[in-house]
């Protein structure tokens, strides 16, 4: 009965403590916003940090900078001060415009409860081009049609009906979609996927690659991570330690070649080995070997080190 009654008074001091480690936590929410009228191909330049960037595109020549900062600390005070440190610079003309934000105090303590986020959102005219760095925090472009150039590490990074698009990424995921004109994605440490695109060039090391429906020609150099290319006219992929998957149109009419060091090839269409009668040869063979379908002049080259290549028919 005692050890009983001795459980409830400890589960009931835990609840209490818990409550009043809650009640303790204050949050407190600055806003920071400008407006600014611009001429179409307005740039647009921000620099994140510790948070969400979220850039859209619309049909008015007029940049809106939103900038939201929410710190959550022991005591109102506390959080106030931490959001008050937050340095945010909004400068504008008409032929640019440059957001920034700083935070040189880093929050940290073990108990988890303290926090900042510093969430920018900004709109642009369609024709702008768009500079965007972020760290530590997602980051976000979608309807620009002039030029996005955007950075980003420890976030994901999307961007989608956009055109003439750059993506550098590093530890987080990458997803560009409905692109135009010209797209270039390099990343490390987190999954690629791409789709809806035109002829690109995609370089991922620690991480897979999905690319699907390009318009183009493709580049990809893959690395410590699998490989799937669904619906390309064709191109170079390179990989190192992981596998290659591709599937090309039936219709496919050109040069394909496949070689691979340690792996073995599957394909769907009629390819040969480029050197035959080779020498036996012992432990892992190497697959190199080259088809010629149809009369056109299309062209697949896919070499794989440690994988396997497999090349289907859509």
């Amino acid at each position: 009965m005692h050890t009983r009654i001795g459980n409830i008074a400890r589960a009931a001091t835990l609840v209490v403590l818990l409550l009043t480690a809650t009640a303790l936590a204050q949050k407190y929410e600055r806003k920071v916003e400008k407006r600014f009228e611009v001429q179409p191909n307005v740039s647009v330049n921000i620099v994140g940090k510790f948070g969400p960037v979220r850039v859209t595109g619309h049909d008015q020549n007029i940049v809106e900078v939103r900038v939201v900062i929410t710190a959550d600390e022991d005591s109102y005070e506390d959080a106030k001060e931490s959001a008050d440190d937050v340095d945010v610079k909004i400068e504008g003309s008409r032929g640019s415009v440059r957001v920034e934000t700083d935070f040189e105090r880093l929050l940290h303590n073990n108990d988890g409860r303290h926090s900042l986020n510093i969430a920018i959102t900004v709109t642009v005219p369609k024709p702008a081009l768009l500079e965007l760095r972020n760290k530590f925090g997602s980051s976000h472009a979608t309807g620009v049609d002039g030029s996005v150039t955007l950075q980003n590490e420890f976030g994901s990074a999307v961007v989608t009906n956009c055109a003439n698009v750059r993506i550098v990424n590093a530890f987080g995921t990458t997803t560009a979609s409905a692109i135009r004109g010209t797209l270039s994605i390099e990343s490390k440490n987190g999954k690629v996927r791409a789709f809806d695109v035109p002829a690109c060039r995609i370089k991922n090391a620690f991480g897979e690659i999905d690319l699907s429906d390009a318009s183009g020609l493709v580049e990809i150099h893959g690395s410590m991570g699998a490989i799937k290319a669904k619906g390309i006219p064709g191109g170079s992929i390179a990989n190192s330690y992981g596998s290659v998957v591709i599937s090309l149109e039936k219709s496919f009419s050109g040069t394909i070649e496949a070689k691979t060091k340690f792996g073995s090839v599957d394909s769907d269409f009629p390819l040969e080995p480029r050197v035959k009668n080779r020498e036996k040869q012992y432990g892992p063979v190497p697959e190199d070997l080259i088809g010629r379908i149809g009369s056109g002049n299309g062209r697949l080259r896919v070499l794989n080190e440690f994988g396997e290549i497999t090349i289907r028919k859509k």
